[in-house]
């Protein structure tokens, strides 16, 4: 039986995962247009492969043409501390940017932050 601590955890959790599912499905649909899907998802499964070798939670994320899916991620919930996931995710952003400018340079890379930098990610969320 969960209680009311657990389930308070796992919606902070699933914040955590909002926020960065929201960023990943922007910074995929700026750069399918410029590389390609087949590109694009390669280039996101190998950021979480890399990453996930310091953080499992990770691959739990699939890719497919339409994008990535968090399904998995989602059911494994209780597996990871909440720190864990946040950090997961911004080594999984600074792995996948790290891909991109070695690619393309920093073009993409600068084009990608300016376009994140609107999203609204409220720091009370990630939690």
């Amino acid at each position: 039986m969960e209680t009311d601590n657990d389930e308070i955890e796992v919606q902070i959790k699933n914040g955590v995962i909002e926020i960065y599912e929201d960023l990943l499905r922007t910074v995929w649909a700026k750069i399918v247009p410029t590389l390609g899907t087949v590109t694009v998802v390669t280039i996101v499964q190998r950021a979480i492969d890399r990453t996930g070798k310091d953080h499992p939670v990770l691959n739990y994320l699939s890719t497919a043409e339409n994008g990535l899916s968090f399904d998995l991620i989602r059911e494994h919930l209780g597996d990871e501390e909440r720190v864990e996931l946040r950090e997961a995710f911004k080594d999984l952003i600074a792995n996948l940017f790290d891909i991109l400018a070695k690619l393309t340079g920093n073009i993409i890379v600068q084009q990608l932050i300016k376009e994140v930098d609107g999203l609204e990610l409220s720091p009370e969320d990630a939690r």
